[in-house]
């Protein structure tokens, strides 16, 4: 499914922005085909957008199995957009707060491919592995590569940016942008920002250069 939009209303939460424009909202029920239906039991917001845990209800076998549902937001001045996905298509974001985890099924028992299971298992363990940012070695010169570009508004326009060079970690952290079309700037970035996955290049081998 690809990405849809609609008004950006100020105010709204991405939980009530979802809740009043799509079918995505705790408590939503339907119908899928040859007996099964669907619930969405739990949904919250998390860092890249919503995580909701998805029933799969089959009335013939009486199983129900729970995975997790990924809606991705991009959220700018005008507009609000949102694409939405199973843990099994390998989405990219991975904020869904850990204890959501032990309430899904195992990833062995979902119905689905081979190629599907291996997508819920590696998306698993990079939200467990997000969930314990203290054990990153973080360094003075080491170069930040964001899997999802970050989106900075200057005062020549938006700039996606996607690698950052470390200026100062600690209590107060502070980078380098590194702007894909030249030049840099200092830019903060705020706690949601860092949760979302990233690897780390270190100073000695990082190719990036403001």
């Amino acid at each position: 499914m690809g990405w849809s939009s609609v008004s950006n209303q100020r105010g709204k939460s991405t939980l009530e922005m979802l809740r009043d424009h799509t079918s995505y909202r705790e408590g939503a029920k339907w119908d899928g085909s040859e007996g099964v239906t669907y619930h969405i039991e739990r949904m919250v917001s998390g860092a890249g957008g919503a995580y909701g845990i998805l029933a799969k209800i089959d009335a013939r076998s009486e199983k129900t199995t729970r995975c997790a549902l990924v809606i991705a937001v991009s959220r700018g001045r005008t507009d609000f957009a949102w694409k939405s996905m199973t843990e099994q298509e390998g989405p990219v974001i991975c904020g869904m707060p850990k204890g959501m985890l032990s309430k899904l099924t195992p990833v062995a028992e979902l119905d689905c491919s081979e190629s599907s299971i291996e997508n819920a298992r590696e998306w698993r363990a990079r939200v467990l592995a997000r969930s314990a940012p203290a054990s990153l070695v973080v360094n003075v010169g080491d170069v930040l590569e964001f899997t999802s570009p970050l989106r900075f508004n200057l005062p020549s326009g938006s700039v996606a940016v996607s690698q950052l060079r470390v200026e100062s970690w600690g209590r107060r952290k502070r980078f380098l942008a590194l702007n894909p079309t030249g030049g840099s700037f200092v830019a903060r970035l705020s706690r949601r920002a860092l949760s979302e996955p990233f690897k780390i290049n270190p100073q000695s081998t990082a190719a990036a250069t403001p």
